[in-house]
């Protein structure tokens, strides 16, 4: 069957196909450009966020520090209770810090096991080295973000995990920490499903009837 012109087309044929091909294009536009820039802002904020704690703990190392500096503690003694302090601080109720060395050995972290060991092995479910990770961003930049999987405390399924570190330099101490990132993936995943979604039923209505006469 030999297809009409499209200038051969009734004006509402014309109109409703305008509007299924603006919708179509719509949708794309926020499928490959608002979502993408949404996800990657909310992102950053939460990097950010986690920037700012692990300053307030770094912050307790420098503190320590200058008390070493200034006479009025050993290095050891510092050492100690910059430890001790930081190992107390929380922030959203369960989140945590660690502090490892620059041979990815534990010197805080609340799991407890876990201090005085190396982690050199320590991967995710995609081989990515993660402790090797934390601590070659803090060599080369000084502070960072490293991205990985691994399951939530009593879960079995890895997510995405973003932590934070930096490197106090004075003493080879690296401290980090880490929040989950999947309900940012959860969001823009329903998003682009509620988007679709949402246009499927108009731009199929507004096909039906823009079949050429």
């Amino acid at each position: 069957m030999k297809m009409n012109r499209f200038r051969d087309w009734k004006i509402l044929t014309k109109i409703l196909s305008i509007s299924v091909a603006t919708i179509v294009l719509l949708v794309l536009g926020v499928l490959l450009y608002v979502l993408p820039y949404m996800e990657k802002h909310l992102m950053a904020e939460k990097i950010q966020g986690t920037k700012a704690v692990v300053d307030v703990a770094y912050a307790v190392l420098q503190s320590n520090l200058s008390e070493v500096k200034s006479g009025k503690l050993t290095l050891e003694q510092a050492q100690e209770n910059a430890l001790k302090t930081i190992a107390d601080l929380r922030y959203h109720g369960s989140e945590y810090f660690w502090v490892n060395d620059l041979d990815t050995k534990i010197l805080m972290h609340p799991r407890t096991e876990l201090i005085g060991k190396t982690q050199n092995e320590n991967k995710d479910p995609n081989g990515k080295r993660i402790f090797v990770e934390f601590v070659n961003v803090s060599k080369e930049k000084g502070e960072g973000v490293v991205d990985y999987m691994w399951a939530k405390p009593g879960a079995s399924k890895p997510v995405p995990k973003v932590s934070y570190v930096k490197l106090m330099k004075e003493w080879g101490w690296v401290v980090g920490s880490g929040i989950y990132v999947d309900d940012v993936k959860t969001l823009m995943y329903k998003m682009n499903w509620q988007i679709v979604g949402g246009q499927v039923l108009p731009a199929r209505l507004a096909s039906a009837f823009a079949s050429p006469a």
